[in-house]
């Protein structure tokens, strides 16, 4: 019988140690080539509307985890496979096996666990790529079902990158082993921990530390952001935000040393206190026996996976809250569902919007949504100069003062568009202020996209806030820049027609009044004036650029309507480019809030896919770390058959354990992500900015739906994994009695 030979009958008879390797590098294997396949699916010209490539870019950073990640744990795993090996390999030096054929032996070891590796990820990958790509499409909300295909070039690059990592690592353990002489190699094999006793001062050590870990996140981290943003002194690169950030660095120190004192000694202490005595049953003197004595050796693999639990629970919790904030601000941005514009005075234009609005509503009351009234649109756009506004910004000077942008609606055109807004949004319900009655020339600012914090803390003299009586200019602000900038030296702004109001009031609301346009830029400030000053005013202010027109579209359930309302855009609305005469704008809140949710979607699909990946590995990592202990353990059980234990002792014995070394790492995980959360969610509600505190219960969410699901694989891998340890344990146990 060849050395080769040999050694393959050993791998198989001890297969139940590399199944943990195997079924995650397998995993990797799989999720690499998806992630390449689908990236080249969606790069293709399938999707007839796809805005930038944050969906392709979320694809590769995935990509790039999973790289880190295979590197990482095939390096890893396999040191320790072939650690366990080492006896083996001293015995198999000391019988006169040369280092040339030991390092060839090794080699062909990582190729074999490699190419296994390799077939059945792959299999898995071209069986469950078109289920893939059918729940990428649902998941991520595309406006098409990705198309299956076979792309080679997919399967290539997984070949490539994997045949090279095994290939690297293979010659770095080859050359790990034949540089060591027999005697190391069966030290290695035989290395044999000594037990103490816990320290009390350690198991206490421990506990402060993770106490001042958390104590930082929860009061002086956010404490110490609160006031350093009350003085003005959080500014990027300044030693108040360099202390703040390093504080996150002294935080995670101090919760991996604390982590690691409790296992190695606060839960060992918590195990001996009462390792015998009155009223304990077979099972739990067995199960606090043996974790007494092997608590310590699980403490280093306990806190690498207790820190990798955490950042995956932390992680999704904050980008759950980023996505969140996101699909807020997209609401906050365009409240109007359907949005139509056009220049006022153009008769083509003014046409148009008939029949558009005709044929949105038509399509949409087929589709079977109820919409309401049309809300009609009329705003003038100006500038109000600002005598004594102080700023760096020079650019906005013109004619020695100071210039602001506005918007002017009518009060009652600016109650029915709320009121509608409020109905049909419930986010924004109660978000407007309500305007006082105004007589002639009164007017009532509004401050849009503008939390109260923000509000509060405005100079007196940065925009029109004070009472008092404005002088109102009909040109757009962006219009005076420009002709100053281009050395228009015949422009004088006060040649433009105008006319005085007075300011009665002010308010802010977070969110706009209404959406973006080609035709305008909402100004941050909007003057609400009666009705009959709005007519005088826009007889007044007769040239281009400054009248428009439009419609507001309003229906319940709008969010389901974003591939309708993306088909009616393409039909009646040019993309992008300058509006020429005749032409209209159509804009909708469904189209922003469905590219949102697709950029939400797409981060928290590829975080529960990584999520998975790093459970996965965490549990393949315990269950090796149980299964190279098996011969102690089967003399244990032969001992414990002779003195007359029974089968359900030790499998109840089993399946304590294995819930300790699983659950104990995943408790401080849990406590880890639980304050780091805690930090961000006062960091978020310190912001002042409303769609942050409209963001912060879905940090919590997130983060019970991932423990919850990491609590259930967690229970299910412990059975299944203690169940079949214990019957080998039990039948090895048998067969030495």
């Amino acid at each position: 019988m060849t050395w080769q030979a040999l050694w393959r009958r050993m791998m198989l008879r001890n297969l139940k140690m590399y199944v943990g390797y195997l079924l995650t590098a397998a995993f990797a294997v799989m999720m690499f080539y998806l992630f390449q396949s689908l990236g080249m699916s969606l790069s293709g010209e399938f999707l007839t509307y796809r805005r930038g490539n944050f969906l392709l870019g979320v694809l590769y950073v995935t990509q790039g985890v999973i790289y880190v990640f295979a590197v990482f744990f095939v390096f890893y795993f396999h040191r320790l496979l072939i650690q366990a090996e080492s006896q083996a390999l001293g015995l198999l030096a000391t019988f006169g096996m040369a280092r040339s054929a030991r390092r060839r032996l090794v080699m062909l070891e990582s190729g074999f666990l490699g190419a296994l590796a390799l077939f059945f990820g792959l299999l898995a990958g071209i069986v469950f790529e078109p289920l893939f790509m059918l729940a990428s499409s649902v998941l991520l909300r595309l406006p098409e079902r990705v198309p299956y295909a076979f792309h080679l070039a997919a399967l290539l690059r997984t070949l490539v990158f994997f045949i090279a990592l095994f290939a690297v690592e293979g010659w770095m353990a080859a050359r790990w082993a034949t540089r060591r002489w027999p005697k190391q190699l069966f030290a290695a094999g035989h290395a044999v921990e000594t037990v103490r006793r816990p320290s009390w001062g350690k198991g206490l050590l421990g506990f402060g530390l993770l106490g001042a870990a958390y104590g930082l996140a929860a009061v002086v981290h956010p404490e110490l952001f609160r006031r350093a943003d009350a003085a003005g002194m959080m500014t990027f690169g300044s030693p108040t935000f360099l202390l703040w950030f390093g504080l996150m660095g002294v935080m995670l120190v101090l919760a991996m040393a604390g982590s690691f004192f409790v296992l190695a000694e606060g839960l060992r202490l918590w195990v001996r206190r009462r390792r015998s005595g009155r009223g304990m049953g077979a099972a739990t003197l067995l199960t606090r026996a043996r974790l007494s004595a092997a608590l310590r050796s699980h403490a280093g693999s306990g806190t690498a996976i207790a820190t990798l639990l955490a950042v995956v629970l932390a992680a999704t919790g904050m980008l759950a809250s980023i996505q969140m904030m996101m699909l807020l601000t997209t609401v906050y941005e365009s409240p109007i569902v359907v949005q139509m514009a056009a220049e006022e005075g153009d008769e083509a234009a003014h046409g148009a919007l008939d029949r558009v609005e005709t044929r949105f509503r038509e399509a949409l009351e087929a589709a079977g949504y109820d919409l309401r009234p049309t809300v009609p649109l009329r705003l003038l756009t100006g500038t109000v100069p600002l005598d004594g506004w102080t700023t760096a910004d020079e650019m906005d000077r013109v004619a020695g003062r100071f210039i602001y942008g506005i918007d002017v609606i009518g009060r009652s055109d600016y109650e029915a568009l709320t009121s509608a807004i409020e109905q049909t949004v419930p986010l924004l319900n109660g978000k407007y202020p309500k305007v006082p009655a105004l007589g002639p020339g009164e007017a009532f600012a509004v401050r849009t996209f503008t939390d109260p914090k923000g509000f509060e803390n405005l100079p007196q003299t940065a925009w029109p806030k004070q009472t008092g009586e404005y002088t109102v200019r009909w040109i757009q602000a962006q219009d005076v820049i420009d002709r100053e900038m281009g050395g228009d030296k015949a422009f004088d702004l006060e040649s433009v027609p105008s006319m005085k109001v007075r300011l009665i009031g002010a308010a802010p609301t977070p969110a706009r009044l209404m959406n973006l346009s080609r035709f305008w830029i909402p100004s941050a400030t909007v003057f609400v004036v009666s009705d009959e000053t709005f007519e005088a005013m826009a007889a007044q202010a007769d040239r281009p650029g400054v009248r428009f027109e439009g419609r507001a579209l309003f229906y319940p359930r709008w969010q389901g309507s974003h591939p309708l309302i993306n088909r009616l855009v393409a039909e009646v609305d040019p993309p992008g480019g300058s509006v020429r005469a005749g032409e209209i704008d159509v804009t909708t809140l469904p189209d922003g809030y469905a590219e949102r949710y697709r950029y939400a979607g797409s981060i928290l699909f590829a975080m529960a896919l990584v999520s998975l990946l790093f459970a996965l590995a965490s549990g393949a990592t315990i269950y090796f770390k149980v299964r190279e202990r098996a011969r102690s353990d089967a003399r244990q059980i032969s001992t414990l058959r002779r003195l007359g234990a029974n089968r359900g002792t030790v499998f109840r014995a089993m399946r304590r354990e294995m819930a300790v070394y699983l659950f104990a790492p995943l408790a401080l995980a849990l406590l880890h992500a639980g304050f780091a959360l805690t930090d961000w969610r006062a960091l978020l509600i310190l912001t002042g900015l409303d769609q942050y505190r409209e963001a912060g219960p879905i940090v919590w969410k997130a983060y019970a739906a991932v423990a919850a699901v990491m609590l259930f694989l967690y229970a299910c891998f412990g059975w299944a994994v203690s169940a079949g340890y214990a019957r080998s344990l039990w039948r090895k146990g048998w067969e030495r009695s």
